[in-house]
């Protein structure tokens, strides 16, 4: 048999959950307007990606941050809408909510009560909102 050497490789990955908190520990979000991505990407950090958890589209679902050395995929992919909801692209009929215990984010449905809207969404002008 050949011998094959080994070839060393870097792999960095985090994970973090979102909640709600005091405003003054708020993470800041870039928003890529691509149409064919919509990410959502942590100001500071790793680069952590807004994440739809094992990219289920189904109410109640996790929104958590992930990282990795890799592009953005489909359950990374947001638009932010006119009445200041973020939402998934492939299922825009489900924002980005509050878990029923408030202890997480989540996606709910875009009319829920506890969906979570951004002012900082309504005050942009510019980008692709519906």
């Amino acid at each position: 048999m050949p011998w094959v050497p080994c070839v060393p490789f870097l792999f960095c990955a985090c994970f973090s959950e979102y909640g709600l908190g005091p405003e003054h520990k708020a993470m800041k979000v870039d928003w890529n307007p691509d149409p064919g991505a919509g990410n959502l990407t942590m100001a500071d950090g790793c680069g952590q990606h807004v994440h739809v958890g094992w990219g289920k589209y189904e109410p109640e679902n996790d929104v958590s941050g992930f990282c990795c050395c890799c592009p953005t995929v489909d359950n990374e992919h947001f638009v932010l809408y006119s009445d200041g909801t973020i939402r998934a692209r492939p299922r825009q009929d489900l924002a980005i909510g509050l878990k029923n215990d408030h202890s997480h984010i989540c996606l709910v449905d875009a009319s829920s009560p506890r969906r979570l809207v951004f002012k900082q969404v309504l005050d942009v002008a510019g980008w692709n909102q519906v």
